[in-house]
């Protein structure tokens, strides 16, 4: 057996449905997820018969397969740090993602869940639909529909606090052999909720409360977000299902957590909890031992609309002075309930079951980074919330149960 990381952590956004309520606003929000955080839910990486995901329903994509002969040389893991995030910049590039479920939906009735029927059926195919080559991915055309009216969700401010380094994704290649071609590797993705500061004196890092941008020059060191760690060195959401076929880094994860930063105000991430998600890149190595980088990289999957609908619910709202909490399934219910295109797991997958996960789908690139330009783990303390003159997501909405999903209403 061979132990392999990979430390991609990844910083999406999804379209937020409860416009009506946040128009003009530039926060978002994270509820802590609690089968993401911490080693007891680590996806087991192994190496050798049993490793294979279980084949139901559409359990694999249109990729590069793993490649049929590789170096078995042991070599020293390299990491890469997102550079770049897409969600959608410009809508002429098309929709980001795969086709997760193996069918172009075309009209209603050739989805491989059943659709919301209860609107205009055009309507409902503009988000659900999947013409563009089969890519799934509802939320594209979400974000679309809404950068319009919620400045937050605008793809382009969302990769500019990405480039600022206000959170962002950290990849780990844990014993690549460092050749175009390797039959598995270990995939573990680290998010990251901000950076340190390191003092000219030689003193101890400290968070700067982003007085200032993100910058590498000046020795700041990227701040990995402890709630997604799994055991000393790796993180709770690694993945077991990773190779590298002609220089063509694929992997595939059960879960997939993509917290987000939505403002420079709003600490607190969305959580974008992907299921059945895949991950490629393009390794671009130099042949001098210089950087490597990750290039037409592409992020896909699913989510859970409660999942969803429960991040939602922490948003901030600066007009009503407190967060959106059961308010957010009133404003959601046409958008976001309604673009539900796809099943949360690949098994159910043409079993004629209504929809109730939306498809995701990112464009990003990466490039290498030293192992020292990565600081302490840290989590996000009330205190810094409170600091800010801001309500920690803990005490944001007394009146839900913080352990119940919120569901779209029937």
């Amino acid at each position: 057996m061979r132990a392999r990381l990979f430390a991609a952590a990844t910083t999406l956004s999804l379209a937020c449905g409860a416009c009506v309520l946040v128009f003009g606003m530039d926060p978002l929000s994270e509820r802590s997820a609690a089968s993401d955080g911490g080693p007891d839910d680590a996806e087991v990486a192994t190496d050798g018969p049993g490793s294979e995901a279980a084949t139901c329903g559409t359990d694999s994509i249109d990729l590069p397969g793993r490649p049929n002969e590789s170096s078995d040389v042991e070599r020293p893991a390299r990491y890469f740090a997102f550079s770049t995030l897409d969600l959608g910049i410009d809508r002429a590039d098309g929709r980001p993602g795969f086709d997760l479920d193996g069918r172009k939906t075309f009209d209603l009735a050739a989805n491989s869940c059943t659709l919301y029927a209860g609107g205009d059926p055009a309507d409902t195919l503009r988000f659900a639909g999947d013409t563009d080559g089969g890519i799934d991915n509802a939320s594209f055309e979400l974000l679309q529909l809404l950068r319009s009216f919620v400045a937050a969700l605008d793809p382009t401010r969302i990769d500019a606090r990405l480039r600022a380094g206000y959170f962002g994704v950290v990849l780990r290649v844990d014993d690549w052999n460092h050749t175009a071609n390797d039959r598995q590797v270990t995939l573990h993705p680290f998010p990251t909720i901000g950076y340190w500061e390191v003092p000219t004196d030689g003193g101890a890092v400290f968070w700067n409360r982003e007085a200032r941008p993100f910058d590498r020059d000046a020795g700041d060191l990227v701040m990995i977000d402890e709630r997604f760690r799994g055991g000393t060195i790796g993180s709770s959401m690694a993945s077991p299902f990773g190779w590298i076929n002609d220089g063509t880094l694929v992997a595939r994860f059960e879960r997939l957590t993509l917290p987000v930063r939505s403002s420079v105000d709003e600490l607190r991430p969305f959580d974008l909890e992907i299921r059945d998600a895949w991950l490629t890149a393009k390794l671009v190595t130099s042949g001098d031992g210089g950087v490597a980088t990750l290039t037409h990289g592409r992020i896909g999957g699913r989510i859970s609309a409660s999942s969803f609908l429960t991040q939602a619910s922490l948003i901030f709202d600066p007009q009503a002075g407190g967060a959106l909490c059961s308010r957010v399934t009133t404003s959601t219910s046409g958008y976001l309930c309604n673009a539900r295109d796809i099943r949360l797991s690949h098994c159910d997958d043409d079993k004629g079951l209504a929809c109730d996960a939306l498809s995701f789908g990112a464009r990003f690139e990466a490039t290498e980074i030293r192992e020292d330009e990565i600081g302490p783990d840290r989590f996000r303390l009330d205190s810094d919330y409170e600091d800010k003159g801001q309500v920690p997501p803990s005490k944001r909405c007394p009146d839900l149960d913080p352990d119940a999903a919120i569901e779209c209403p029937p």
